[in-house]
């Protein structure tokens, strides 16, 4: 288990090193360990999207967001509690060491401590997990269908990744995540960035599927556009690939002479909760002409929007389950990484 103690930075470097084909760390964007994560506390972390006044923390550190899940109206809000009353490892694979009420935030109704099996973000030395469940859930804008669990960093200011001449750079993310239980039919799980286009307020988001239950969704990279009842900006779809496959994307590719084996992405429709925690490799790139073709494709219906990579800013990076209907998934994340890299 030493390597689950390994900090983020070392780990980002140290997959680089001996290889063949010599990939610099750039630029480190962030590096999660239990300096850079917020403590949950309730009206702060979760910041609460669609239910509440969403103010995202100033300090720079990465937070929860709970995205169409808590209702006031409903009666429904955050409740931190210790693991002790019950804890939500059976689903997320994390079992805190911390039993105190910082390690766990849940869904509660009343002010009532949560139910069993109900929403829980976990927090526990710089490792999270979050348990989404929405069976029954009483969403407080059901005309957005989905809800989400969001473990995310803002970029404050955004980020240049390709600068006007840089046609080698490639931005990446990593981490060391246990998808560890799901169900239902449109269950899903992401790692997702968003980009904003300088000198106007376009932007866009850009997914890249660890998980879909959904029997109808073929995995094939495209553009769609978020509901117009949310924010109805473009999103562009990708995947998780392992190394042993040749890239099958326009949009991503697997990281580089990365020092593991990287999981790719799964279709399976069910995986039973369990207590045994088994984190994996996640991780991919993008190069600057990959960017160029989600552009292109975005493009295509908005023309508007700049064709120039060197016109955006990384704004966001962010992992976490979403389910439209009913569906539960369960993760953790013991680290996560978002940095550019140069040949």
């Amino acid at each position: 288990m030493k390597f689950f103690r390994m900090s983020a930075v070392s780990a980002v470097f140290a997959i680089f090193s001996g290889n063949a084909i010599a990939w610099n760390v750039g630029e480190i964007y962030y590096s999660m360990d239990a300096s850079t994560v917020n403590q949950i506390s309730p009206g702060y972390n979760p910041v609460l999207i669609h239910d509440g006044s969403a103010v995202l923390p100033s300090n720079g550190k990465s937070f929860f967001a709970a995205v169409n899940i808590a209702n006031y109206s409903a009666g429904s809000n955050f409740v931190q509690f210790s693991p002790n009353v019950w804890s939500a490892a059976q689903w997320t694979g994390l079992e805190p060491v911390d039993r105190s009420i910082q390690s766990q935030i849940g869904l509660g109704y009343g002010g009532n401590l949560p139910s069993y099996g109900n929403n829980v973000f976990q927090l526990d030395s710089g490792k999270v997990g979050m348990f989404l469940n929405t069976y029954g859930l009483q969403r407080p804008k059901p005309e957005i269908l989905s809800s989400a669990m969001q473990f995310s960093k803002n970029f404050v200011p955004s980020k240049m990744v390709w600068t006007p001449h840089d046609n080698d750079s490639r931005l990446c993310v990593n981490g060391l995540v246990d998808l560890h239980s799901w169900q239902g039919s449109m269950s899903q799980a992401m790692a997702t960035m968003g980009f904003e286009e300088l000198g106007s307020n376009r932007f866009f988001f850009f997914n890249v599927m660890m998980l879909d239950t959904n029997p109808f969704n073929h995995m094939i990279e495209s553009v769609i556009g978020d509901n117009p009842a949310d924010t109805g900006a473009p999103i562009a779809i990708s995947f998780f690939q392992s190394q042993p496959t040749a890239s099958l994307s326009r949009y991503t590719s697997p990281i580089p002479e990365y020092g593991a084996i990287l999981e790719p992405y799964q279709k399976l429709s069910y995986k039973a909760a369990g207590n045994t925690p088994a984190p994996k490799n996640y991780g991919f790139c993008i190069s600057r002409a990959q960017f160029s073709n989600v552009l292109q494709d975005i493009r295509a219906t908005r023309p508007q929007y700049s064709s120039n990579p060197s016109d955006y800013r990384l704004s966001l990076t962010l992992f976490g389950p979403e389910i439209a209907g009913e569906g539960t998934v369960g993760m953790s994340i013991y680290a996560a990484n978002v940095y550019r890299i140069t040949p």
